[in-house]
């Protein structure tokens, strides 16, 4: 990275200003953004990242929704940024619909490249090739070394609004430290690195909002104190892996730790900066926010879980290490993500059907469990010792080609980080998924139902290729605490034969037409008695292409000869195929009334 960074021998930045920077005292390597260390890295490929939506699910989503596209209309947001011209250009076209706070105390006028066109535009600006939340109003700036004195610090611990709203959404582009030394990654000797993350991960839980925060760019880079190694926040990567990754530090001071040996990051995103990944995730957490609001899901845990639950593991884009297999059934793994990926690459269109597909509670036993669909979410509270449980369908002649499964709970933190040992208080929850018999699951890749992690406060499954039946999702509690979290899964199914007989009655005809008719539009937890003719969970054109095609009547087809009849088959607009099915349909009627 390529950094104006202080040295330990360099006199403080004038921008610190006398009692504010005496009251950092120990802070030497003032925070940077993060996209600032790209020009030492070697040089990525163009066509390897990209600095807009285009890899992020959003596409999709537009598709899909077109003007009615959700834009977190109304969420307030914060842009926490670093140095002297720590503001976006208020004036900038970009940013006509915000009205922006200031709340430094002593505010300054400069802008910046980083602030404004790198954070500002993918977070919320106006251009929808780079920003999601099109619909927030109002942002609340707040310089770096302001936040960690006023908010971050229990003596003077403020709470972050907006116009007086609290910011549901903030974003840290930034890395740093109170270290000294040459290395901006150490911890410092009197532990503020601590007390401040103790204070950020207690106004994360007790405050509600989603923080999204970054890495530092290079891979060679170890996990930033500030403000990575927090608990509740999510950590944001580049999606070639170009971050920091590995765990979070376990330092030769033990009473300055913050809960060592955890993944990080939690998601990357497609992007040419981890400033700017971040502030892409940071979109989309306001997008969700926005659909979510005033309902159980509008809160940090799921939110959280529905975002890493949508995350896409291609294995075309990337390598992941689900260190899983068969000779790892139970706790002989410590972590739940991958050391580079987290969860994997940001996907609002999954995370938007995980919402859609709606909240189902957990039930206290396995008789009181409701039967959950495809994709959802819940939002619940597991007491002490207690468990809560979840059923899955996979119908017969269904394979689940991906079943992705996120838990996530915070820990309280802390108003001075004088927590024993070295991580805050945290429940230790686990999953697993079992299946009718009440046995472990196994995949046909050998990767166990299980996630047990004793350090972390996310626990991920991510199972391929489940066979049809019944299955039980187990949260086990904590012994001694009752813990709030968020759930959150996807499940990505597809019929082994195509049939569009959706009455089974040995025809593909009007009737059939009918009944997809009535559940075209449907995107989440649709069954063949819906018109799904393919088995992925919707009803649309490549379903009315079965019927056309009349499969199921006197043939069916597999799921890859009709990728390859679909293939070779234009696909039409949604107007297009509403007039064809209605043409389709008269047309039928009329033959049998004939």
């Amino acid at each position: 990275m390529a950094t104006s960074r202080l040295s330990p021998n360099h006199p403080r930045s004038s921008w610190l200003g006398g009692d504010r920077a005496e009251g950092l005292q120990l802070l030497r390597w003032i925070t940077y953004g993060v996209c600032l260390l790209l020009p030492l890295l070697v040089a990525t490929p163009a066509s390897a990242l990209q600095d807009n939506l285009a890899s992020s699910g959003y596409q999709e989503l537009l598709d899909l929704l077109g003007p009615d596209v959700p834009v977190g209309e109304g969420v307030p947001l914060a842009q926490i940024e670093s140095g002297n011209n720590y503001r976006p250009s208020f004036t900038s076209s970009e940013f006509s619909h915000i009205t922006f706070n200031d709340l430094t105390t002593n505010p300054s006028t400069g802008t910046s490249n980083h602030a404004t066109n790198v954070v500002a535009r993918s977070f919320y600006g106006n251009n929808p090739d780079f920003a999601m939340a099109r619909g927030a109003h109002e942002v609340a700036i707040y310089e770096t070394v302001d936040w960690l004195n006023d908010v971050a610090n229990p003596t003077t611990h403020e709470i972050l609004t907006t116009s007086g709203d609290l910011a549901k959404v903030q974003n840290f582009s930034w890395v740093g430290t109170f270290a000294g030394g040459t290395n901006p990654m150490p911890d410092d000797p009197a532990s503020t690195n601590r007390v401040r993350l103790a204070q950020f991960d207690r106004d994360i839980n007790d405050d509600d909002y989603t923080a999204v925060v970054g890495l530092n760019n290079g891979s060679s880079q170890g996990i930033p104190w500030l403000v990575a190694h927090s608990y509740n926040a999510i950590a944001v990567g580049r999606s070639d892996g170009n971050h920091s990754t590995g765990l979070t530090i376990d330092t030769m001071t033990s009473a300055s730790n913050y809960g060592p040996g955890r993944s990080k990051p939690d998601l990357v995103a497609d992007a040419t900066t981890s400033s700017r990944a971040t502030a892409t995730v940071s979109s989309a957490a306001a997008v969700l926010r926005g659909l979510l609001e005033g309902t159980d899901g509008d809160r940090s845990e799921p939110i959280k879980a529905i975002l890493m639950a949508g995350a896409t593991k291609d294995s075309t884009r990337f390598t992941f290490n689900w260190s899983r297999d068969v000779d790892t059934p139970s706790n002989t793994y410590t972590t739940s993500l991958d050391d580079t990926y987290g969860a994997g690459e940001l996907n609002i269109f999954n995370s938007y059907k995980i919402q859609l597909g709606g909240q189902f509670d957990g039930g206290t036993d396995l008789p009181s469990a409701v039967n959950a669909g495809a994709h959802g979410w819940d939002y619940g509270n597991v007491g002490i010792g207690e468990d809560r449980f979840y059923t899955f369908t996979v119908a017969e002649g269904i394979t689940a080609q991906e079943l992705s499964i996120i838990l996530t709970w915070n820990t309280p933190g802390g108003n001075n980080g004088s927590f024993p040992g070295d991580a805050p208080p945290l429940a230790n929850l686990d999953l697993e998924l079992l299946d009718s018999s009440g046995e472990v699951v196994l995949d046909h890749l050998g990767v166990f139902g299980v996630s047990a992690s004793t350090v972390e406060n996310v626990e991920h499954l991510y199972l391929q290729d489940l066979a049809a039946g019944d299955y039980t999702l187990r949260i086990a509690g904590d012994a001694s605490s009752a813990t709030d979290y968020g759930l959150a899964w996807r499940t990505e199914t597809l019929a082994d034969m195509v049939n569009a007989d959706f009455d089974d009655d040995g025809f593909v005809d009007g009737a059939d037409l009918l009944i997809f008719q009535r559940g075209f539009g449907k995107v989440v937890n649709a069954t063949h008695a819906d018109g799904d003719a393919d088995g992925d969970g919707d009803v649309d054109a490549d379903d009315l292409a079965a019927i056309n095609a009349g499969f199921g009547g006197v043939e069916s087809v597999s799921a890859v000869q009709f990728a390859a009849f679909l293939a070779s088959v234009p696909e039409p607009s949604s107007f297009a195929l509403f007039w064809a099915s209605m043409l389709l349909l008269s047309a039928q009627r009329g033959q049998r009334r004939t």
